[in-house]
């Protein structure tokens, strides 16, 4: 419904992208505290390569919209050797199955099963299982172990009572002027001229 509502309705994207901006601005940018400049060679290096900088901005914005985020981090390349920085790749919240919490820490997420992809398909049929330490996942839930709720609730239920008010005006105006009133008049012709010469109180 969150996607549905941020897709057709203006003001609930216009919330959304509003708290986009508001908490990432233009972007992130990182300061190394080591002394060693090699080490923020690096980080550039893994921004750069992860095209990181429109990517941040999206992590905040499905996050918003979806209530839960993951992120999978891949140690190899596209050729299937060693990266020299982690691969950044965003999960698509369909994409994501069943979910093992740690019994004793309901904090720590073991693994999750995760759908393949297919181009052109909305879900790839398989799933692997992801450890763990390959993923970042964050999700807004009050309950363990639960899936995501968008933020916005509230705001959702407000952007409907708003457009169910628009077009209640809008369906109320076009009765209004639908509709013509006559007024029945009994009398002589010349009462009837009188009133008809008079001034409408149509509104």
């Amino acid at each position: 419904q969150s996607v549905r509502m941020y897709r057709d309705d203006p003001m609930y994207r216009a919330v959304i992208d509003g708290f986009v901006y508001f908490i990432i601005g233009k972007g992130i940018k990182f300061k190394a505290r080591d002394e060693n400049p090699e080490v923020q060679k690096h980080i550039e290096l893994f921004w750069k390569e992860n095209k990181m900088d429109g990517r941040d901005t999206e992590i905040v914005r499905r996050f918003l919209k979806f209530g839960e985020i993951m992120i999978r981090y891949y140690s190899k390349g596209a050729n299937g050797s060693i990266a020299k920085t982690p691969r950044v790749r965003l999960i698509s919240f369909w994409r994501i199955g069943d979910l093992k919490w740690n019994e004793s820490d309901p904090e720590n997420l073991e693994s999750a099963k995760i759908a393949t992809y297919k181009p052109g398909q909305a879900y790839g049929g398989t799933e692997e299982e992801v450890q763990g330490k390959e993923f970042q996942y964050v999700v807004n839930s009050e309950n363990e172990g639960a899936r995501g709720e968008p933020p916005f609730l509230i705001v959702m239920k407000a952007c409907k009572w708003y457009a169910d008010f628009i077009l209640n005006r809008v369906v109320l105006n076009r009765f209004r002027s639908a509709y013509v009133l006559f007024k029945k008049v009994i009398g002589s012709p010349n009462r009837v001229s009188t009133v008809d010469s008079g001034t409408s109180h149509a509104t």
